[in-house]
Parts: structure tokens; C-alpha cells; sequence
């Protein structure tokens, strides 16, 4: 959805679909770093036992990528009723370490990973994430400020 709606709007879009083997996540970061992409999203929906909400990663000291994730954040609050969850960067002696990140270290490229849904069970939080109305609300509410985020260089 995020995919199409940036298309439409006339933005350069590379979608790539991995499956959820950890190897592949790093391949796309290789990949996607390759083309120099001014910004670098990896989106995902997690089950997780008593996680829930959304959350965006990003590294670790790179403030433009971390400014960026609280814009996105703040953008999606009001049109999902996923709730929060804190962003945090991608740490290497905690958690969470997501390996695609790194390919992005010492860039300019801003990059972040969008979890999306953590859910912890079916009935409430799996519905919410996957309602057709939430989906568009929020791949149109991400869209926007990627937007507005590439508008201002």
C-alpha cells in the first residue's frame, strides 16, 4: 500500500520482498545500499507474546534517521489504533540488532526499520493491523511525510 501510494505520487520506489530468514533482511540492505536511496524503510508485522503497538528502529547516533523516525511516528499515532511504542536505535550489545541497518551506517542515507504490528493475538491486535481502513490510513499517513521529508532535501 505505501508502495503504491508513493508510486502515484510520482516518487522513486524500489520494493523488495524477503522473506523472514535473517540472511535475506541483510541481502536487502546490501541491495537497497547499492542504489543510494536518499531513504532506506524496511517495513515489517511481527507475532510476539505480549508485544504489541509500532515502533521504528534506527542506528544508533545517526539523529537524522532518529528525527525522521519520530516524524513517522507522530504522523501514524492518529490514524491507527495500534498504539506506540517507544523508537529506539539499533543497538549491537542489545536489543533489538537489526543487521540491514548497518549496511546504512556512515551514510546519508536515512534508514529505518517501520515495525508496523507486533501482535499478540488474534482477535484484537492482528485484526486492528490488518483492517483495510488502517492500512490505507497508515501507508497515506507514512506516504505524506516521506513526502514532505524528501520535498525539503
Amino acid at each position: 500500500e505505501i508502495y503504491n501510494n508513493l508510486k502515484e505520487r510520482g516518487v522513486d520506489v524500489d520494493l523488495q520482498i524477503a522473506t523472514s530468514k535473517q540472511q535475506d533482511l541483510n541481502s536487502a540492505g546490501r541491495i537497497a545500499k547499492s542504489k543510494q536511496p536518499k531513504i532506506y524503510l524496511s517495513i515489517h508485522h511481527n507475532y510476539c507474546i505480549g508485544a504489541n503497538g509500532y515502533l521504528f528502529i534506527y542506528n544508533q547516533g545517526d539523529t537524522k534517521s532518529m528525527s525522521v523516525a519520530n516524524r513517522l511516528s507522530n504522523s501514524i499515532k492518529y490514524v491507527t489504533p495500534i498504539r506506540q511504542r517507544e523508537n529506539i536505535p539499533n543497538l549491537r550489545e542489545g536489543k533489538p540488532y537489526i543487521g540491514e541497518l548497518n549496511e546504512f551506517k556512515n551514510t546519508d542515507t536515512i534508514s529505518l526499520v517501520a515495525e508496523l504490528g507486533f501482535f499478540s493475538d488474534i482477535d484484537g491486535d492482528l485484526k486492528a493491523i490488518t483492517s483495510k481502513q488502517v492500512i490505507k490510513s497508515v501507508a497515506n499517513a507514512i506516504a505524506d511525510e516521506i513526502c514532505n521529508i524528501l520535498r525539503e532535501g
